[in-house]
């Protein structure tokens, strides 16, 4: 391992880093503000009657020192809306960054970090029965803090038209569904991540995320077409 010495400067996947003590030796590291990155890694479905879903063999991408794993939800219960209880990602407890429910559907984000390993299992637990659960796995390298700068919801819409506080070098994800067989899921503002998938007969899903150069508010919308019982939820980060 290399030693950096007094205001000596290192090139570390893209942060620059610089030793304050005398040969940075116990002295304090300071990481410039590299932006944040997003990408998708994986996407899945289980439409089996559960309380706790497991899954497993994910696809985290490339490990790297600072990586961080997002992972959106969309469950569907049939009945009440459900909370998270509790859940990992690579066997690292989560953090739940937002979550709203209403009717039979509800919308999640949580985080965890580090996670080592190119790929993992994530495992939620809702605070009841479910019918089926949709997710989206994202891994995002250099974010400054699991806790969000901004979160939006809406539910039972037709057009969402939300607003939300991103910082520069930041990224946003937005999860929706609708469980009373939408013809279509459509984000503005945020790029699709993968198309229109069902979970379950009727229930179906879509996850949206995007890199932000500037510090802003934007706008966001959401159209889920011909469908009940529909929620969205978008979150930024830094």
């Amino acid at each position: 391992m290399r030693t950096l010495r007094l205001n000596e400067r290192a090139n570390i996947d893209g942060a620059i880093i610089r030793a304050s003590g005398a040969y940075g030796n116990g002295g304090n590291i300071r990481v410039n503000d590299a932006p944040s990155f997003i990408a998708l890694t994986d996407d899945s479905i289980d439409a089996t009657d559960l309380t706790t879903y497991s899954f497993t063999t994910q696809n985290f991408g490339a490990d790297y020192i600072d990586r961080t794993m997002i992972v959106s939800v969309f469950g569907n219960s049939g009945s009440t809306g459900r909370t998270i209880s509790s859940a990992t990602i690579g066997g690292v407890s989560a953090n739940v960054s937002f979550e709203e429910e209403a009717f039979g559907s509800s919308v999640h984000v949580m985080t965890a970090a580090p996670i080592t390993g190119t790929t993992g299992t994530v495992a939620i637990t809702f605070s009841g029965s479910m019918e089926s659960c949709g997710i989206a796995v994202y891994s995002v390298s250099h974010l400054e803090s699991e806790t969000p700068v901004d979160t939006a919801f809406d539910e039972n819409f037709s057009d969402a038209n939300l607003t939300l506080s991103v910082i520069s070098g930041g990224i946003a994800v937005g999860i929706a569904g609708g469980v009373d067989t939408p013809s279509e899921i459509t984000f503005g503002g945020l790029d699709h991540d993968f198309a229109m998938t069902e979970i379950e007969s009727g229930a179906f899903y879509r996850g949206a995320s995007k890199q932000f150069s500037n510090t802003e508010r934007v706008g966001v919308s959401c159209a889920v077409v011909l469908s009940a019982d529909q929620e969205i939820a978008v979150v930024s980060f830094r």
